[in-house]
């Protein structure tokens, strides 16, 4: 039997661009499982004209998600959530580590709290030092406990501030612990833990690993592929920091030119024959990206909208496409499933 490794984020995305209604985008993120052995080989997408789809199929492939599909406001379906079970890696230390927080006085501050339960991590350690998974599953639990304080016996603590902060420090402390192990293929590694924190909002330290993947593996097109993809989310986040308003249009527009430019290179790429068709991936994902810039007030000026044309004679070749394959592909639902284990093929069913 294998184990699943921890996946990259599988991209829910609604490609309607074209109408007047508002583009919806799902990501969905993957839990972490407990593999060390990921090598991004193949990618395959399903598409569907419904949002059913079977959660428990999903589950076992450890994905871990609890988001809101947008919709308009007038919209039967406003309230309508893709739901799916949180990974549980279903090992001994993680067992412990939920025994001991339940064992806790609910009056104990929320610092103490963490701090006990922290006193049992470093405890379990000792015994799986140069183990990978481990500090990818007490990683994965630390987030999951942070972002679902309902999960614990100490109803008190769901009103405290600190509990969720507080938590996402010790987990992303423990999860970049892995890359400290010294062990074969660090670039494994940093993918996988960048995938982590990629799934969890750290998008900036999501992408420093990727850029360092990129860096020491650039004969694979999924190393373009993931930076693309946590480039994309910075300059969503940023975009809906500030409001839909675009004051900072320098950064966003380097940021943007740098993602259509990666998903380029895979597209027009020469990748080995077992990344086959990956291209047809990304450049679903660039036209969806495309479509959604173009909506965003900082494009609608003529001057900044010229760097969402990929057909520009000053590009280079490996970032230049040809205008008809920049369509968006309209779809209620894209989902992307990707994985990187060698000698492996994953079906998708939807």
């Amino acid at each position: 039997a294998m184990r699943c490794a921890p996946q990259a984020p599988v991209s829910f995305a609604d490609c309607d661009t074209d109408s007047d209604d508002e583009e919806m985008v799902l990501e969905d993120e993957c839990g972490v499982g407990n593999c060390n052995m990921r090598n991004d080989d193949d990618s395959e997408d399903s598409y569907s004209d419904s949002s059913d789809f079977d959660s428990e199929e999903s589950c076992m492939t450890g994905i871990q998600s609890s988001n809101t599909l947008a919709a308009q406001p007038n919209d039967a379906s406003a309230d309508a959530k893709i739901v799916l079970k949180s990974w549980d890696p279903n090992v001994p230390y993680i067992d412990r580590m939920k025994a001991h927080i339940l064992s806790l006085p609910s009056s104990l501050p929320s610092a103490d709290t963490i701090k006990s339960l922290m006193s049992v991590y470093y405890q379990e350690r000792k015994a799986y030092t140069n183990s990978p998974s481990f500090y990818f599953d007490v990683a994965a639990y630390l987030f999951d406990i942070s972002k679902n304080k309902d999960r614990l016996r100490n109803d008190d603590k769901n009103d405290d501030d600190d509990w969720e902060s507080l938590l996402q420090y010790e987990a992303v402390t423990v999860l970049t612990s892995v890359l400290d192990l010294g062990l074969n293929d660090d670039s494994q590694l940093m993918r996988l833990t960048a995938y982590a924190l990629q799934v969890n909002g750290y998008f900036d330290l999501a992408v420093a690993l990727f850029a360092q993947v990129l860096q020491e593996r650039p004969e694979e097109p999924q190393s373009h592929r993931d930076l693309a993809l946590a480039l994309s989310q910075i300059v969503e986040r940023d975009i809906i920091q500030q409001n839909d308003k675009c004051d900072d249009d320098a950064i966003i527009i380097k940021h943007v030119s740098t993602v259509l430019s990666h998903f380029a290179k895979v597209v027009t790429g020469k990748w080995d024959r077992r990344f086959h068709e990956i291209e047809i991936t990304a450049l679903m994902e660039l036209n969806a990206f495309i479509a959604k810039c173009k909506k965003l007030p900082c494009f609608a000026r003529d001057k900044s909208s010229q760097y969402l044309d990929l057909t520009r004679s000053d590009l280079p070749i490996q970032e230049k496409l040809p205008a008809e394959l920049l369509v968006n592909l309209d779809c209620d639902l894209r989902i992307s499933l990707a994985w990187d284990t060698d000698m492996t093929d994953i079906d998708l069913h939807v």
